[in-house]
């Protein structure tokens, strides 16, 4: 199959809150959960609300939106089994070692389009257009392949032949022709980056947002324009680079979107699954203060 960058679909995640100030919330919500659970289900949220309200001060929708955007679906914080609510592994291991970048890194990991936080209706939309792909995974490795040949890409590329183009996000395409595609433009002197079709937000927040949540992994550096990898994290990214390779951890498509009560089944599936935390993860996402230094090299000469 050719690759056409210009069959363009946009491919949502859930929209965080205050995502910029995400490094000040995580120690809240975690202490929160970790004083809270296990708890009844029937109880939590009301308990969780309270409990933020005392470190945030805000109106009811605001403070309710921290827990159904941020510490449940975008950060797998928790989990629900069995009616009881529970802290996940990701939670406890951030409780543990306070290692902020290494709890994004599993936040992002983890991650893969479709899944189940969001809602049933754009969950059967991206099935019916065959989306498959861990999109931060095929990001790393798409920044390795231009670092190793000295090629900065901007985020408008990422975005334009990644982040937004339904081939790849299909998982039909490689990293190798999404460069291939990127420096023929490049050479015809073309520019391409995402339309607004109804208004920046829509078409460009769950685009931003990725790019967001990349850098607090401490993978990834970005100024205004370009974005180009943290080398001090090598095995970190390499580690996700492999994983590409693997199926998705969750097939949603297998799921009967007809049966009752599908999409709580869905969400809870997601949920045990989303905040889990392998031996292996914890080896990998280790942060040393050492990468988190930004050397003063020239970004243009990445040495891998």
């Amino acid at each position: 199959m050719s690759f056409n960058p210009d069959i363009q679909y946009r491919c949502t995640i859930i929209r965080g809150k205050s995502i910029s100030r995400m490094d000040d919330y995580l120690p809240i919500y975690a202490e929160i959960l970790n004083e809270i659970c296990p708890i009844p289900a029937d109880q939590f949220d009301n308990t969780f609300d309270k409990k933020l309200s005392h470190y945030i001060k805000d109106d009811e929708k605001t403070i309710r939106n921290h827990r159904t955007e941020n510490v449940d679906k975008l950060l797998g914080m928790y989990f629900e089994k069995d009616e009881i609510i529970y802290t996940s592994e990701r939670t406890k291991k951030f409780l543990e070692d306070n290692d902020q970048p290494a709890f994004f890194k599993s936040v992002c990991y983890k991650f893969q389009q479709p899944n189940g936080s969001q809602k049933l209706q754009t969950t059967k939309e991206k099935i019916e257009n065959e989306i498959s792909l861990k999109p931060y995974h095929f990001v790393l490795a798409l920044l390795k392949t231009a670092a190793i040949r000295k090629i900065i890409l901007n985020k408008n590329e990422v975005a334009y032949y990644v982040l937004n183009a339904l081939q790849v996000l299909q998982g039909k395409v490689t990293v190798d022709e999404v460069l291939k595609a990127i420096l023929e433009d490049r050479e015809r002197g073309i520019e391409k980056k995402v339309d607004i079709s109804k208004n920046y937000a829509w078409d460009y927040r769950h685009i931003n947002e990725q790019f967001e949540l990349l850098a607090l992994t401490n993978l990834i550096r970005k100024d205004g324009k370009s974005v180009w990898l943290n080398t001090r994290e090598l095995s970190s990214i390499d580690f996700f680079i492999e994983d590409l390779k693997k199926p998705l951890a969750i097939d949603f498509s297998k799921f009967d979107l007809h049966e009752k009560n599908i999409e709580k089944k869905m969400k809870i599936d997601w949920q045990q699954y989303y905040g889990r935390n392998s031996k292996n993860e914890h080896e990998q996402f280790f942060t040393s203060a050492n990468s988190l230094y930004s050397p003063s090299e020239n970004k243009f000469q990445i040495r891998i």
